[in-house]
């Protein structure tokens, strides 16, 4: 399957996996933040362990709901 989309669960078996597990919640760290994961999970960012090549992106990116 090609991957028409950014976010990393995206086409692959992780979103999969993350489902049979029953995790509904992902930590992400050390990712650019404008690129963190986007799978209707709940995504906890700790603003001072990712980083953009910009502010804005990255601000706006933490305040998205």
């Amino acid at each position: 399957m090609e991957k028409k989309a950014a976010p990393s669960l995206f086409g692959s078996t992780r979103g999969s996996l993350l489902s049979v597990v029953n995790t509904d919640m992902l930590i992400v760290w050390g990712a650019p933040t404008s690129g963190c994961v986007q799978a209707g999970l709940y995504v906890l960012v700790p603003a001072d362990c990712c980083a953009d090549r910009a502010q804005a992106p990255h601000d706006a990116k933490l305040h998205e709901k």
